[in-house]
């Protein structure tokens, strides 16, 4: 399925992508966004990015070298600048159904608990990455070609 995303200006930051990730599950599910981010009141925004009106959840990542490496970046934990002490955060938090990632035009939509499982059957690479305030994040790299066939993929056009 394929989408037309217009005005690419406004798409270079993480928000964008998530606000492209609900059109394309509204569009193909036929369903609501009935929280997210910028939902009054919400204070669980590590357990998940938006959820919709059939009550699934969605965890949206947009990782910028994935067309580069051919691996989806998995993030597990994080260590603020200003603390010592990595903590938990992104797969070892969500609650999460689904993860929709971003590789290149398309959005890849996969199972959490599929994830899961890819990540417990083999070893893969552990990488830090530094995030642009100058915190740190780690996480497992799984290649692109073991996640396509547990995936739905959602192609965008208009979209550099």
């Amino acid at each position: 399925m394929t989408f037309d995303v217009q005005n690419t200006q406004q798409y270079h930051n993480a928000k964008p992508f998530e606000l492209i990730a609900q059109r394309i599950i509204m569009h193909a599910n036929n369903v609501q966004v009935i929280e997210d981010d910028d939902t009054p009141g919400r204070t669980n925004h590590a357990e998940y990015d938006f959820r919709t009106s059939d009550q699934i959840t969605y965890e949206v990542k947009r990782d910028s070298r994935s067309i580069e490496t051919g691996n989806f970046y998995i993030k597990f934990s994080q260590r603020f600048k200003e603390q010592a002490n990595w903590i938990e955060a992104g797969l070892y938090v969500t609650k999460a159904d689904y993860y929709m990632i971003t590789f290149g035009n398309n959005f890849y939509k996969i199972q959490t608990d599929i994830i899961i499982e890819l990540l417990i059957a083999d070893t893969y690479p552990i990488v830090r990455s530094p995030t642009k305030r100058g915190d740190f994040t780690r996480g497992f790299l799984l290649p692109v070609k073991l996640v396509k066939p547990f995936a739905e993929v959602y192609s965008i056009s208009g979209f550099e």
